[in-house]
């Protein structure tokens, strides 16, 4: 082993997978080879291991590593940032925001450092303290889209679709070619009931982004709410043909074609649904109501 952990120290290590899986083979061995030659440890090194370990979703092992990269430097903004990162990897978020606030001590004007923290903060549901730190890395950066994008989406996630949509503009402005950012105006849109500007974003974002099965979804969902069926249909079985066994698409296609009168082919849609989701009241009820 201690041939193998010499390895290390060579340049050419991390050049290949292949060799840091065989060293880390061992790994309470190898992190004590790490912790009695902490003096000669080459820092990258060290860091390229744990990228692998976060990369592989190893976490718990790459917080250990992290631990001696600290040692190593007990100042430095970056190791606590991929601390907090592995910390969330297991769900420790308690030391994970510590460790976010640890990284900005050392780097107050860190933006990714603040992105993460906010994303974090939003994940466990701290939502106005994740806005507040996502302002806090605008100010520093106040035409990063990226930014722009998640304070958006924090405000959709709270259902202040308004919010959302002025910042998911904000980020057309910084970015035009960002396709992404159409098809969540669309769905904003869509639930402040605007059809009409829900359905120009969603034929905007498909013109770029045709086989995204769930907006041609929610383009046929607003046919459908709007009376259009014959539209609704084409838009729903175009999400079909991206993703035959959705659902909520077949059943929705039963609807339609109920409202048309198409009896038969309603009854179709909605067995077809029920043999796949057998748990959807909605489409047993509707089947009933053809039957009977």
């Amino acid at each position: 082993m201690e041939d193998n952990l010499s390895l290390f120290d060579n340049d050419e290590f991390f050049e290949s997978e292949e060799e840091i899986r065989r060293v880390t083979s061992n790994f309470e061995q190898f992190i004590s080879y790490l912790r009695n030659n902490i003096n000669s440890i080459k820092q990258y090194a060290l860091e390229a291991l744990i990228e692998f370990f976060l990369n592989e979703a190893q976490y718990e092992k790459a917080v250990r590593l992290i631990n001696i990269l600290i040692q190593i430097n007990p100042f430095s903004a970056e190791s606590y940032h991929l601390k907090a990162i592995a910390l969330e990897g297991i769900l420790d978020y308690e030391q994970a925001l510590m460790c976010y606030d640890k990284a900005l001590s050392y780097n107050p004007g860190d933006v990714e450092i603040l992105i993460d923290k906010g994303l974090l903060l939003d994940s466990i549901g701290q939502y106005d303290y994740a806005i507040y730190t996502l302002l806090e890395a605008l100010k520093i950066e106040p035409d990063n889209p990226t930014i722009y994008f998640h304070i958006a989406s924090v405000h959709a996630a709270e259902s202040e679709y308004e919010e959302a949509i002025e910042y998911y503009q904000k980020v057309l402005e910084l970015d035009e070619k960002n396709v992404e950012v159409l098809n969540e105006i669309a769905y904003c849109y869509y639930n402040l009931e605007d059809n009409k500007l829900s359905e120009y974003f969603y034929r905007k974002y498909l013109d770029k982004k045709p086989y995204n099965y769930y907006s041609w979804y929610f383009l046929g969902r607003i046919y459908y709410e709007s009376d259009k069926f014959l539209k609704a249909i084409e838009a729903l079985e175009t999400c079909l043909s991206i993703k035959s066994d959705y659902h909520q698409a077949i059943f929705l296609c039963g609807e339609c074609n109920y409202y048309l009168g198409r009896y038969y082919k309603a009854i179709e849609c909605y067995e077809k649904a029920i043999s796949i989701e057998k748990k959807i009241q909605p489409i047993i009820l509707s089947l009933q109501k053809l039957i009977n």
